[in-house]
């Protein structure tokens, strides 16, 4: 049993490192001189898609909106998987944050920005994808998730 159970752990570690795999290569590209934002941002969104829970899928809208945010704030910055792999997992946290407590779900927000701003993008472009990852959320949350945000945004206006 106590195989069993080591050997599903090890796969459920390995599949989430695999998964990851694709964002941080297409993520990687934009480090490249010039790069074809919007076809990377495009493939940003299917790995985002494919990376959400089956039952709290975001829309592809503003998977987009998130992805193309992503990667005009990440064009030209240098960076390896190592350096992406704090954002990818407060993405990941994200999109996982179904029934998980608001200040669990702010603190990935806020090591997202933290992330983004480790990379050298200006704080401008990072607060902006932090808040399209924060609209995101609010979509895998679900409608009371939804409402404390909303309540959130008019108290910081």
């Amino acid at each position: 049993m106590r195989t069993l159970l080591g050997i599903l752990a090890c796969s459920a570690s390995v599949a989430c490192a695999q998964s990851t795999a694709k964002l941080d290569s297409d993520l990687g590209a934009l480090a490249n001189p010039n790069p074809p934002i919007a076809a990377i941002a495009t493939r940003v969104t299917d790995d985002i898609l494919a990376l959400a829970d089956r039952d709290a899928v975001p829309s592809r809208r503003t998977t987009l909106d998130f992805s193309v945010a992503l990667t005009k704030a990440l064009a030209g910055k240098p960076s390896s998987p190592a350096m992406l792999k704090t954002a990818d997992a407060a993405i990941l946290e994200v999109l996982q944050s179904s029934g998980v407590p608001s200040a669990r779900f702010h603190a990935s927000l806020d090591h997202f920005r933290n992330a983004l701003l480790a990379l050298n993008v200006n704080r401008d472009a990072a607060t902006d994808a932090a808040n399209q990852l924060m609209i995101l959320g609010q979509e895998v949350r679900g409608p009371e998730g939804i409402k404390l945000e909303q309540l959130l945004r008019e108290r910081l206006r």
